[in-house]
């Protein structure tokens, strides 16, 4: 189940599936509006509607101009669709008044990531390849796709640097990658960079959290940056020796420089290992404190220099 809110309505989201004899396995998103009164302080059953296809996340969701806009999906069986509701004050249900069933993703493609920004959406699927689809809202009667952009991998999370911009997390196997997207009239993303690179004689994959949990993520376009932790291994297969390491990855984006995202700046601690992973990081004062089990160690974004090391001791 998934929760989205405004300042003044709570949308809850649940998927569910059933069998039925007559239509085999049904699946869909249940979706209950409730209004907020912050006046009187109270919340209050407002509608709700049924659709088909699961939502997986509240960026999937957005409330804008008297419409709720929905992205669902069904794991590869598809369609992938887009659905634009508006709440019915006489029978307190949401009615479906736009719907775009065709054109979101390939054959055997599913819904990966959505992220909605006024009048646009953005919206990729993954199969081999991550089409990024850029889709007018703006007539619910006329829902339009704009442009798409095809590379290897998909993003697991999209954020609107500007308007003219996204910034994506995802996965392009074995290794977690970040792109930059001119999202309105490229075919490509503008970059990518890749946290692990192909090894003549062995072999590297990452992985982060940001692929799962936005939270893990600190992105700031009035500083300039994108932050996350991530954990790499490598192996050679020549020597056989095996490395791990758990890195916080910051990188500087700037759209008028070449190229726009600059060479990470590597937050290590003095020793990681599969129990002792960097958690993650705070933004306070233009300082970075990043976390593990052992230690935290900070880097000051104006002089972009690491600063202090603090060990954390058990008491026992």
């Amino acid at each position: 189940d998934f929760i989205y809110m405004t300042k003044d309505a709570i949308y809850l989201a649940g998927n569910y599936s059933y069998y039925s004899l007559l239509e085999s396995t049904l699946s869909g998103t249940h979706i209950v509006k409730f209004n907020i009164d912050s006046t009187l302080g109270t919340v209050q059953y407002a509608a709700s509607v049924s659709l088909k296809g699961y939502v997986y996340n509240q960026f999937w969701m957005d409330d804008y101009e008297g419409h709720l806009r929905v992205v669902t999906t069904l794991n590869g069986n598809g369609p992938n669709r887009l659905y634009m509701l508006k709440e019915n004050l006489e029978n307190d249900k949401l009615d479906v008044v736009g719907v775009l069933e065709e054109g979101i993703g390939k054959p055997g493609e599913r819904v990966m990531s959505a992220r909605f920004d006024k009048h646009i959406a953005y919206v990729v699927t993954f199969r081999q390849t991550d089409p990024l689809y850029t889709i007018d809202v703006t007539n619910p009667k006329n829902i339009a796709i704009l442009n798409e952009i095809e590379e290897p991998g998909y993003s697991a999370y999209l954020h609107v640097w500007d308007e003219d911009h996204l910034v994506g997390i995802g996965y392009e196997s074995p290794v977690v990658k970040l792109s930059v997207y001119q999202a309105n009239n490229n075919t490509l993303p503008l970059e990518t960079y890749h946290l692990g690179k192909e090894i003549e004689s062995g072999y590297t994959w990452s992985y982060s959290e940001a692929l799962n949990n936005h939270k893990a993520i600190l992105i700031s376009p009035e500083h300039g940056f994108v932050g996350f932790a991530a954990n790499k291994s490598y192996y050679d297969m020549m020597l056989q020796t095996y490395m791990y390491t758990s890195v916080y990855y910051i990188f500087y984006l700037d759209f008028n420089n070449d190229p726009i995202i600059a060479e990470p700046i590597l937050v290590e601690h003095q020793s990681t290992s599969y129990s002792n992973q960097i958690d993650g990081a705070v933004f306070i004062n233009n300082i970075f404190y990043t976390f593990s089990s052992e230690s935290i160690v900070t880097f000051n974004s104006e002089t972009k220099t690491f600063g202090l090391t603090y060990l954390l001791k058990d008491d026992q």
